[in-house]
């Protein structure tokens, strides 16, 4: 007997009998619920599971880290009139009535291996000095979950209320008869009015009295939170837990399989030398405006520069730089996003030149990232980035000297925005 599922995402599934999945859940503000449902099971698995698609790194497919595949044995009974027959069927990434420990648990292996592939996105803005990836005691330390350095909670720290307690503590010659005293002491949380025999004589039997006058103490009891894997019994602090790590991965940070660079060489001012530079290399062309197509595998080093080398000024520049998203092995199962930050530095010419950073008014700031302006060309498919179609020259130049002037784009970091559809409500 097959047990009937209903489809989520990513070919996850669900038991049907459960009903929809779609409820309020625990990833909310001022959440009162402290039951665990399917639906916040689900946040986890298939938060973990979409962040993996996103390490995609070839079509094969290859990820850094690895999507999750759950394959289970489940049996049912079924009973009639003529004994119990059992059913059995193998089920795979299938949420079910019982929460799935032993699953949690694997996924809190690929959550943490996770981590490092994910931008810091603090660091992420335009202006800043350096673009970060996130480290597992990092995240731990700035969520304050969990031991604050890479375990998350097992059992949450849980104080009992506040109440007072009386000390019953008296001393009864009850029910001896020979004088023979027992000592009584226990605590309680109400006032007790006690009966109790003070005194005994062979002539005068016992003596009782009534008192409630005990002493008092207010007590709060605490047991202190305990951290490693989900506890037999799953809280809503351990899940919640989870969902800020996984919250907090929303960017990538991918170089590009190739690049497409256009490159030309313009204008050799009173000189008979033409340089275009490269990868820190001069290139020879043509002294006419002529643009050719180059294709650069990481790293990318642009150079956008003009020398005088003693005699003449030449000036090369990179026309555009292309990046076709059929090349970027990016994965098409979510919606993304991307942004490419530059860090410009002085082109240094080598021995013997003076280098001067010149951004032709670009913007650019030696050691500071800049967000480059992109465009999309719905033919082709590229985002671009287009330079200044020229370097300036001016400026007096001694004789016999080696001047370069210009600069160089270094650090070209493409990150990956991702729409994620889990674990994406930073509710807290």
């Amino acid at each position: 007997m097959a047990f009937a599922t209903t489809a989520i995402r990513y070919g996850w599934v669900a038991l049907t009998s459960l009903g929809v999945l779609t409820g309020v859940t625990i990833y909310v503000v001022n959440n009162t619920r402290q039951q665990v449902k399917p639906e916040d099971i689900i946040e986890i698995a298939l938060g973990t599971y979409e962040r993996c698609l996103a390490t995609q790194t070839a079509t094969n497919p290859t990820y850094s880290v690895t999507p999750p595949s759950f394959v289970r044995t489940w049996t049912s009974n079924v009973y009639t009139t003529n004994g119990v027959t059992v059913y059995t069927s193998i089920v795979t990434n299938t949420i079910g009535w019982h929460v799935d420990r032993d699953m949690m648990v694997s996924l809190d292996t690929t959550i943490k291996a996770l981590v490092p592939y994910y931008v810091d996105t603090n660091t992420v803005y335009d202006g800043t000095t350096n673009i970060v990836m996130l480290t597992v005691t990092g995240l731990w330390a700035s969520l304050g979950i969990g031991d604050k350095t890479n375990q998350f909670t097992r059992t949450p720290c849980w104080t009992n209320p506040i109440s007072t307690n009386w000390v019953i503590d008296y001393t009864s010659y009850w029910p001896s008869t020979n004088g023979t005293v027992t000592n009584i002491s226990y605590t309680s949380d109400y006032r007790q009015v006690v009966n109790y025999a003070q005194s005994w004589t062979a002539t005068g039997g016992h003596v009782w009295v009534t008192s409630s006058n005990w002493d008092s103490s207010v007590v709060a009891v605490t047991n202190a939170a305990t951290y490693g894997d989900y506890p037999w019994q799953i809280y809503v602090e351990d899940l919640q837990e989870r969902y800020k790590v996984l919250n907090a991965m929303k960017v990538t940070k991918r170089t590009p399989g190739k690049t497409t660079v256009t490159v030309g060489e313009r204008e050799n001012l009173a000189g008979t030398t033409n340089y275009l530079t490269k990868y820190n290399e001069t290139v020879g062309d043509s002294p006419s405006t002529n643009y050719a197509t180059y294709n650069f595998n990481p790293p990318i080093i642009l150079s956008f520069s003009a020398q005088w080398d003693g005699s003449s000024w030449a000036q090369g520049y990179i026309y555009n730089i292309s990046f076709k998203w059929s090349e970027l092995l990016i994965s098409t199962q979510m919606s993304s996003t991307v942004s490419i930050y530059a860090l410009p530095e002085i082109y240094d010419a080598g021995v013997g030149y003076t280098n001067r950073f010149d951004d032709n008014g670009y913007g650019f700031i030696p050691g500071i990232y800049k967000l480059l302006d992109l465009g999309n060309d719905s033919t082709n498919d590229y985002v671009m980035f287009d330079p200044p179609a020229k370097i300036p020259v001016s400026g007096s130049v001694p004789a016999n000297a080696s001047i370069t002037t210009g600069f160089k784009l270094a650090g070209i970091s493409m990150l990956v925005n991702w729409q994620f559809n889990y674990c994406t409500n930073k509710y807290w």
